[in-house]
């Protein structure tokens, strides 16, 4: 179905955010530096002379007022939640009804509105997945802004953030990234984990998510990105960037990866390096962006780019259709991480974990008992799943829940997913993101 024209030249290419007119003009960006003071620090013992006395009551009421000026000043509240929806009721229609009660939100798409199904609209793939991995609808308001953004999380529950609930500077994390930032096919995913640990979390991941789709949005981020503590940037795979044979007008990322299956070993090269040097750029000015934001009321948010694959990155993925794509090389990976602009790069790889390979079974069951839903109305999987004992492909859910719209399938039980990365994975997120961002949250507040 998919065929590929030659090449052809781009103006301007790579750099699809040249056509937002929401992007700042680079004149009138201001450059922010975070100004870091050193204090002297002597290891002598002996007393202090008069003079170095006074010198120390001078330095020490100098912090005492600049401590009590930090304690009693006000709250930097840069957006607040609009509320959250339970998505986890088995029927579609009675779910994109609810949402579409609780979601519209002024000033966005009327045909989306009318849809009744916010973000999944374009991403109904995982919003079919909410009886495998539950997940919430929720609705941020930027402080100034007319219109909401949707975000999709594990970690999100209605009476966590209820609406009105501040977002204040400093005291929240960020993450982006594809599905599997989302926690697609995975019943506790990283940011849930980090969420109970009393971190607060606005996950901004899409499905086939790419840089470019915070740059087209940043007008609307920027004020949540600019303030956050840290925001980690989940790897996303180059296949989701644009090249000259597949642009963003003409390709979806799954069209993009079907066009390249379907070229030539000349053309899958050229393709390749094309949507690699496409991705560079955008994280590069995702990067600047975050660190230049006349919006910022603090330090520079820890820009943290995190490795979660299955692949090995000092060795690169084996295969160009493991996630993240066309990582095939440890060079293109070593390129990602020496951009200008990250703080710290986490290696979250779960190459060697043993089960890694197996890809365990995860059951479809979260729809009838999980809070939010009513199991006396909705049918739920757990009545289905006393006939059928079946375990099937991500894909066979996916396209049984589009038959029956009912996300409980019609034959499977328990899903085995053979691509997203699995829970063992989520498992080393977790681990290597707790203490940086423990770290990050408490160098903001210092």
């Amino acid at each position: 179905q998919y065929t590929v024209r030659p090449a052809r030249p781009l103006s301007g290419w790579p750099g699809p955010w040249r056509r937002s007119t929401t992007a700042p003009n680079r004149k009138e960006r201001r450059v922010w530096t975070r100004r870091r003071s050193s204090t002297a620090r002597s290891s002598n013992t002996m007393p202090l002379s008069s003079s170095r006395r006074g010198a120390l009551v001078v330095a020490l009421t100098a912090s005492l007022s600049h401590n009590a000026a930090t304690a009693f000043a006000p709250k930097v509240i840069v957006a607040e939640w609009r509320g959250c929806l339970m998505t986890n009721v088995s029927h579609k229609p009675t779910a994109s009804d609810l949402i579409h009660e609780t979601f519209a939100w002024a000033g966005t798409d009327e045909a989306k509105a009318a849809a009744g199904c916010g973000l999944f609209c374009e991403n109904w793939d995982y919003f079919s997945d909410r009886c495998v991995a539950p997940r919430a609808n929720c609705v941020v308001y930027p402080n100034g802004e007319a219109y909401g953004y949707v975000l999709s999380s594990s970690v999100a529950h209605p009476a966590l953030y209820p609406s009105g609930t501040p977002i204040e500077a400093g005291k929240y994390v960020v993450i982006v990234g594809a599905a599997s930032a989302v926690g697609t096919v995975v019943e506790t995913p990283y940011d849930r984990r980090l969420a109970d640990d009393g971190f607060d979390i606005l996950n901004f991941g899409r499905g086939s998510g790419a840089p470019v789709l915070y740059l087209n949005d940043w007008s609307a981020i920027e004020p949540i990105f600019a303030n956050a503590a840290a925001v980690v940037v989940n790897v996303m795979a180059i296949r989701s960037s644009e090249n000259s044979f597949c642009t963003y007008e003409e390709c979806t990322a799954t069209q993009r990866m079907r066009a390249w299956e379907a070229a030539d070993a000349a053309t899958q090269e050229a393709m390749e390096a094309q949507s690699f040097n496409t991705s560079l750029a955008e994280h590069a000015e995702l990067l600047r962006l975050i660190a230049e934001s006349p919006l910022r009321r603090g330090p520079v948010p820890k820009r943290i780019l995190l490795w979660h694959s299955i692949c090995d990155p000092s060795r690169g993925c084996a295969r160009p259709t493991d996630f993240p794509q066309w990582y095939t090389s440890a060079e293109r990976v070593d390129r990602l991480k020496a951009l200008d602009g990250w703080d710290l790069y986490l290696d979250a790889n779960y190459a060697l974990a043993s089960d890694a390979k197996q890809f365990a079974t995860v059951p479809i069951d979260k729809c009838d008992h999980y809070p939010g839903t009513d199991a006396a109305f909705f049918a739920g999987c757990a009545r289905r799943n006393a006939s059928v004992e079946a375990t099937c492909p991500t894909s066979v859910l996916r396209n049984e829940a589009k038959v029956s719209e009912d996300a409980c399938g019609l034959s499977c039980k328990y899903i085995r997913q053979n691509y997203y990365p699995i829970e063992k994975g989520h498992d080393i997120c977790y681990a290597v993101l707790k203490p940086a961002l423990e770290t990050a949250l408490a160098e903001y507040s210092s």
